[in-house]
């Protein structure tokens, strides 16, 4: 009677009683299967490949995923880890239901079928649609089958509140590279697409870096060892390394392996100054991203022996600044473009021009249907095998003639000419125009402004100042506002060399 009459006691039973209830609750949720942010209601699948299904649960309790008329079944790992892989699904517009089954069902709901593209870069990829960006091609308002897949991040103005991820159906709040991308597959494919996304004002590219790709290059060995460290907690944040992954920890890591088709990224203006390391730091973040997907996967798969080249396709920075009249060129991004076109070379890649659509007193330049409608031509013609012209000149080689070089070309479609582009409309052949902004030079590397001729599929320079040229500059600066190399179906030529000499640092007024 005493201890019930005491109002410490009471207390003190209350007390216990609702630990017991907590901890059996616990216990309880800690057996429950859970999902990450990405595996939601309104998510899209992509079609044909091995689809990955994952979260976690308890040690050893058996999940089940049904879907499509497929049901799959694993076990979580020690760790409470598990992962199934849907076989490869036909594409669909059907919204259909999703039941993950373990101690408890969790129902996904309006679920469909298509294409998935990772979007990613700084802040000309986070440039948000707007109303003028209205053409052809684009999709209704109210698309329901064009989705997009916010992770979780910092509030636009209350960095300290985090946003919670979501799937949006159709709307256009969303990048509007990425928009004007997906509207061209949606048109052309007429199937389901999901735009999955990462980005961050005028961060460089060190963000999204991660580990496996950093250690593929000897130059970026400081970052890899730093990255291993800081995962390790073996060393503090170093203001140096500016960064270094934490794009790619806290908005790219959780959204891995969700399959994907490939990735759209535009992200350069950040490096500007970096020349020639760009191109392994774009190495590194393709290899090592197709690296870690696999990586992911194969944990619970190890008969998934080759890596996924899922195809990754960027932007080749644009025109910007007051435009420069030195023909020698070669001022800093000039450096990254050239970086951006080697990394052509890196298989199962595509990169669109855009040295004709910035604008020279914004580094945001409003047009970016032209950008999203030339990335979706790479794609369009090498995974989805359409007949299209997908690509600019791009510069393959030259023969020296006397005093003269003669240029030879890669995608010259249906023949090059002298080009005229004006906001949104598709760029124009100049009748009896003249070609710009070619640049021409001897053994002794004096540059001088050239004249620069079309034959057939290819171009004629020459100069006379120079009596025995050795090689030719096009476009070669950081708004070279003169160039208007195009092939015939308008898609203009990038930026080039043909020489291999050290660029000087040009100090800009």
């Amino acid at each position: 009677m005493f201890l019930l009459a005491n109002p410490v006691c009471l207390l003190l039973c209350g007390v216990k009683c609702v630990c017991a209830l907590m901890l059996l609750l616990n216990v309880e949720l800690a057996g429950e299967v859970r999902l990450p942010d990405i595996i939601a209601t309104h998510m899209v699948l992509q079609c044909e490949k091995v689809v990955p299904i994952w979260g976690e649960a308890e040690a050893g309790e058996q999940v089940t995923v049904t879907f499509a008329g497929q049901k799959k079944q694993c076990v979580a790992t020690k760790d409470g880890r598990w992962m199934v892989f849907l076989d490869p699904m036909e594409p669909s517009n059907e919204g259909r239901v999703m039941l993950i089954q373990g101690k408890n069902t969790i129902t996904l709901e309006d679920i469909v079928v298509g294409e998935v593209w990772f979007c990613a870069g700084q802040s000309n990829m986070a440039f948000r649609f707007k109303d003028y960006h209205q053409k052809g091609y684009l999709p209704p308002k109210n698309d329901s089958l064009l989705r997009y897949y916010l992770p979780p991040r910092p509030h636009w103005r209350e960095k300290k509140r985090i946003l919670p991820a979501t799937w949006i159906v159709g709307g256009k709040e969303f990048s509007a590279v990425a928009i004007n991308f997906s509207a061209r597959l949606r048109s052309e494919l007429n199937r389901p697409v999901g735009l999955l996304s990462a980005w961050k004002g005028g961060g460089n590219i060190e963000l999204w870096l991660e580990h496996n790709g950093c250690s593929m290059y000897p130059d970026l060995e400081k970052f890899a060892t730093y990255i291993k460290q800081r995962v390790a907690k073996q060393v503090r944040v170093d203001r140096k390394m500016r960064g270094v992954s934490d794009i790619y920890n806290s908005m790219v890591k959780d959204q891995i392996p969700f399959c994907i088709k490939g990735v759209i990224w535009y992200q350069g203006e950040g490096n500007g100054g970096d020349r020639e390391i760009y191109q392994s730091k774009m190495g590194a973040l393709i290899n090592g991203w197709r690296k870690t997907w696999h990586e992911r996967m194969r944990a619970f798969d190890s008969t998934m022996t080759e890596v996924d080249q899922f195809y990754f396709a960027f932007v080749q920075l644009a025109n910007y600044g007051k435009p420069y009249d030195n023909p020698a060129g070669g001022d800093s991004w000039m450096g990254v473009r050239e970086a951006q076109l080697k990394t052509l070379g890196i298989k199962h890649t595509g990169m669109a021009v855009t040295i004709d659509v910035g604008e020279a007193d914004d580094i945001h330049p409003v047009n970016k249907y032209d950008v999203g409608m030339r990335l979706a031509l790479w794609p369009l013609a090498h995974l989805y095998e359409k007949n299209i012209v997908f690509s600019g000149p791009l510069y393959s080689g030259q023969k020296i003639e006397g005093d003269t070089i003669r240029l030879q070309f890669d995608h010259t479609g249906s023949g090059l000419m002298v080009g005229n582009k004006q906001g949104l409309q598709p760029a124009v052949e100049v009748k009896d125009g003249k070609l710009g902004h070619f640049a021409i030079a001897g053994s002794d590397e004096k540059w001088y402004w050239a004249d620069a001729v079309i034959d057939g599929n290819e171009v004629v320079v020459s100069s006379k100042d120079v009596k025995k040229p050795v090689a030719v500059r096009y476009a070669f600066a950081k708004n070279p506002a003169s160039a208007n190399l195009y092939n015939k179906e308008g898609l203009p030529a990038s930026p080039f060399r043909t020489d291999d000499w050290v660029l000087p640092v040009i100090k800009r007024p």
